[in-house]
């Protein structure tokens, strides 16, 4: 069995990733697993499994998906447990993350000190940045405001936003989160991080949209992708 282990800062991201990598796979020969990450300076952290996990009897590949509860969480929490990730068969771990808009500029040098103090000894491990959060990610996925509301059209969004849907235009939004619940609130409809909510619309997103063409224009997407799919290899 091949194993992939990705951290993620929050509820959103752990939904979406999963689904993701579930129609990737063809939902077949695949098990994931959700954790939350509990504890910091009063306790020591450990992680805690939750409801929404995917299970599949002898399955080719498995998928741990830990939610650090916050992306300040993700590097030392990455740094703590690659060493067992490495010794349980994990092939590889990848971290994402938002970007903070001031910090926007420095990505690279982000990345690079995203990546001090791993050790890389035991197991290949990549730093994923979404500009600037992963709703910007549901932003260009134009077709499925229309599957939120029959009245939310491309032309209305755009209109709101005084821009095109680009890729280019949508990662330059400082808070797509707020953004996107601007939009919604155009015909009534509220977006918040509740548990319903962002399963609601991470399952209202065309994933074929996102892996053929969305990807070719989102550089972040496309490696999270990417490292999907070399783990998918057989």
């Amino acid at each position: 069995m091949k194993k992939l282990a990705i951290y993620v800062e929050g509820q959103t991201e752990q939904i979406f990733v999963a689904k993701l990598i579930k129609e990737i796979a063809n939902k077949n020969n695949l098990t994931i697993q959700l954790e939350k990450m509990h504890g910091g300076k009063a306790s020591p952290r450990k992680a805690v499994s939750i409801a929404g996990i995917s299970d599949q009897n002898e399955a080719q590949f498995y998928v741990l998906i830990r939610d650090c509860g916050g992306d300040s969480r993700i590097k030392s929490d990455i740094k703590d447990n690659i060493e067992k990730h490495s010794k349980n068969g994990f092939s590889k771990v990848i971290g994402l993350l938002d970007v903070y808009p001031m910090l926007k500029d420095d990505l690279k040098k982000l990345i690079m000190y995203s990546r001090t103090g791993i050790p890389t000894k035991h197991i290949p491990f990549s730093i994923i940045y979404a500009v600037m959060e992963i709703e910007a990610w549901f932003m260009c996925q134009t077709s499925h405001f229309n599957k939120i509301s029959e009245e939310l059209t491309t032309e209305m969004v755009e209109k709101h936003l005084g821009h095109s849907l680009e890729p280019n235009n949508i990662e330059n939004i400082n808070n797509p989160a707020t953004v996107l619940n601007d939009i919604y609130q155009l015909v009534g409809i509220k977006y918040d991080k509740k548990l319903a909510t962002v399963d609601s619309v991470v399952n209202k997103l065309d994933y074929e949209d996102i892996y053929i063409d969305l990807k070719e224009s989102i550089s972040s997407l496309s490696s999270l992708i990417t490292d999907v799919d070399d783990f998918l290899v057989t």
